[in-house]
């Protein structure tokens, strides 16, 4: 985390220890402890639907398999003396919608912003969530932690046991934290180069390039292959550990 040296005035960073929630412990509290079901009649609609409609990462889907997502946001918390900006990731799973929204959302982490080690601190959470949403697109419980270490007694007692089998389907947020989290270079909502996912801009003398042209454009039909965007939009290096686990299992 960031902090500032008071010292010597200037700003540093050191390795500290945060907490964080796994989402394969949160489907198994959920499956095993809550009694949460949801019939294989609602699962086969969601991928079958999916599938129908061109989704590459919905086919061939066993119809047992739980649609889960990811979400992630800044938001200013009032004190009573300051304010302080929080970031926060959230897990869900897509098709447990109860009366209350946010009886549904899980948070994993949060950190106040201005102790963000700029991208290295969400790209360390990334990997540990990453890791656990592995564990659960496996349906095993880990033998090992994200960095192939041995797991506390409490973790390792579960490993090889079977957890209810998850696929990543939704990744959300607004644009500044998609920005954050996958530091699309060169591209901005204020710039030229304005979409993350195809070639549009916002000021070019071909017309069809334009984002605002809906009618005769040269990129709605032609958004971004899975290299396109990586080559195109992600940095050279230090990307985001997330971006493992979507090359085979997730709409971006």
């Amino acid at each position: 985390m960031k902090y500032d040296d008071l010292e010597t005035g200037t700003e540093k960073c050191r390795v500290e220890t945060w907490p964080i929630v796994d989402p394969n412990s949160v489907v198994t509290f959920l499956v095993e402890k809550a009694g949460l079901h949801i019939s294989k009649g609602e699962l086969a609609q969601y991928w079958n639907h999916a599938a129908a409609f061109g989704q590459e990462w919905a086919r061939g889907v066993s119809v047992d398999t739980q649609p889960v997502g990811i979400y992630g946001d800044s938001a200013r918390v009032f004190t009573k003396f300051s304010s302080v900006n929080i970031v926060g990731i959230f897990f869900n799973l897509v098709l447990w919608k109860p009366q209350s929204v946010r009886m549904s959302r899980f948070l994993l982490f949060c950190i106040p912003e201005h102790q963000l080690w700029n991208h290295k601190t969400i790209n360390t959470v990334f990997r540990r969530i990453t890791w656990s949403l592995n564990s659960l697109h496996d349906g095993l419980h880990p033998h090992l932690d994200q960095y192939d270490q041995p797991l506390p007694d409490h973790l390792a007692r579960l490993a090889g046991k079977p957890l209810p089998r998850c696929k990543l389907t939704e990744i959300r947020g607004d644009w500044s934290w998609h920005k954050k989290i996958f530091r699309f270079e060169r591209t901005s909502w204020t710039g030229i180069q304005v979409c993350h996912h195809c070639r549009a801009v916002s000021q070019s003398q071909d017309s069809s390039a334009l984002y605002w042209n809906f009618h005769s454009n040269n990129w709605d039909d032609k958004p971004f292959t899975f290299e396109e965007f990586i080559n195109e939009r992600m940095p050279a290096h230090d990307m985001c550990f997330s971006i493992g686990s979507f090359i085979s299992f997730v709409v971006l």
